[in-house]
């Protein structure tokens, strides 16, 4: 027979990543003129400290903080992603390079809401060019951009619970997001085992030595003899359960007690 006693604590952390430099809502406006010197910073679009977009007198535009020009091979702009439609309508799997988007025909992208990611930030963008100079006549264009990063509060932020084997306890996470695009969320669970032992006392074994004991504290021995139920080795010498036995003599319609008493491992008590 197995005896298993086993306490599970069970913490649940909201996995939630806040962003710190969250931007607000006004569309920011940018303008990189035709032929326009595009190591200046008045010609790049600043976004974060690591993104700076601006494009030179031809090809597609590329992030100078990060690189020297545009190329193919590493996706400019580098640390940037893009979707050929709105933030909110946007999937994880659909955002890709600037030109892999637009399949190599910017003029397909003007006046059309698409979005920007930057994975190193966690932000998002709706995007909407309004002009993109074709050919070698400048490598001008403009376009318009608005946070819709989530606005997120979490409460409480973190929650636990102690459970013993078989509880069951409900917390509630009110999470609220009121910004402009979709949240998608995790929570992961940290299953702690403290203490977590599991005893066996096979058949027909010993209940006298030790190794056929659970010795749960110094006065705490559970074990078994064969055929009998389980009991504590440390203060009962086998498994005859507690008897009590309580006399009562009817006087009329009144029951009255007698002298109870209990024996237990042999002792009387009174």
């Amino acid at each position: 027979m197995k005896n298993i006693f086993s306490t599970i604590i069970i913490t649940l952390f909201c996995l939630i990543l806040l962003i710190p430099n969250r931007l607000t809502a006004q569309a920011v406006v940018f303008t990189k003129a035709d032929s326009a010197d595009w190591t200046l910073e008045d010609n790049q679009d600043r976004i974060t400290d690591n993104v700076w977009i601006t494009r030179k007198h031809n090809q597609s535009i590329f992030n100078i903080a990060q690189e020297t020009g545009y190329s193919g091979n590493s996706g400019s702009p580098v640390s940037t992603l893009w979707s050929d439609t709105s933030s909110a309508h946007a999937t994880s799997d659909s955002y890709t390079s600037f030109v892999t988007m637009h399949g190599g025909t910017p003029s397909s992208i003007v006046n059309k809401i698409i979005s920007l990611y930057l994975p190193q930030d966690g932000l998002y963008f709706d995007v909407t060019f309004s002009s993109y100079t074709g050919g070698n006549s400048g490598g001008g264009f403009s376009y318009s951009r608005t946070s819709v990063t989530p606005n997120l509060a979490v409460s409480p932020d973190s929650l636990s619970a102690d459970l013993n084997t078989g509880e069951v306890e409900a917390r509630t996470l009110t999470i609220t997001n009121s910004g402009n695009s979709n949240l998608n969320w995790d929570i992961e669970v940290n299953w702690v085992t403290k203490d977590s032992v599991t005893f066996v006392k096979e058949n027909s074994v010993d209940h006298t030595l030790s190794q056929h004991q659970d010795r749960i504290t110094d006065d705490i021995w559970i074990t078994r003899v064969q055929g009998g139920a389980i009991f504590n080795i440390f203060y009962e010498a086998n498994d005859w359960p507690i008897i009590c036995f309580i006399k009562y003599i009817e006087y009329g319609a009144t029951l009255y007690p007698s002298y109870p008493y209990i024996i237990r491992n042999s002792i009387l008590v009174l």
